[in-house]
């Protein structure tokens, strides 16, 4: 209902028009936003850097144990877990992005009062929702098929 009120109102030609609370409430979110942006970032570099090194990581640690046992992260494993956190740090590192452009945009929209960069700051804003909410969805199945699989393999007893 309240969906189709808003769509009436655009429809009529009106236009949505931001009050300076509202403006200033998009200036602290998208200061809040950036920060959140970017500790995304550098934590996803982490991942990536320790993807790339984790064959030697475990190799240093496992040699702390005062044990001299062979090193099986440094061939295909090592390259396989490599390739797997930098991957996994190249995906977790699109959000922080999109949600940093959405704070440069925000910031000049409101800066400029332009209506198109506003929009434009709200559809990064969208492809970060859309993100995490894909996430969601993937874990969710994932947990689904565990809790399956460890069903059958209980019934299978």
């Amino acid at each position: 209902m309240e969906n189709q009120l808003l769509d009436n109102d655009f429809a009529s030609g009106k236009e949505l028009s931001l009050n300076s609370s509202a403006k200033e409430y998009l200036r602290q979110t998208a200061k809040w936003a950036k920060l959140l942006a970017i500790t995304s970032i550098i934590f996803s570099v982490i991942i990536i850097i320790v993807g790339l090194f984790f064959g030697t990581i475990m190799g240093l640690v496992n040699s702390f144990g005062g044990q001299n046992m062979p090193n099986m992260y440094a061939g295909s494993l090592g390259i396989f877990m490599a390739v797997f956190y930098g991957v996994i740090g190249l995906i977790m590192m699109y959000p922080g992005i999109r949600l940093l452009q959405f704070c440069s945009r925000t910031k000049h929209a409101l800066n400029m009062n332009n209506t198109e960069a506003i929009e434009e700051a709200f559809k990064r804003l969208r492809s970060v929702f859309r993100f995490y909410g894909i996430i969601v969805i993937i874990y969710l199945v994932l947990i689904i098929l565990m809790f399956a699989a460890v069903g059958i393999g209980v019934l299978g007893r």
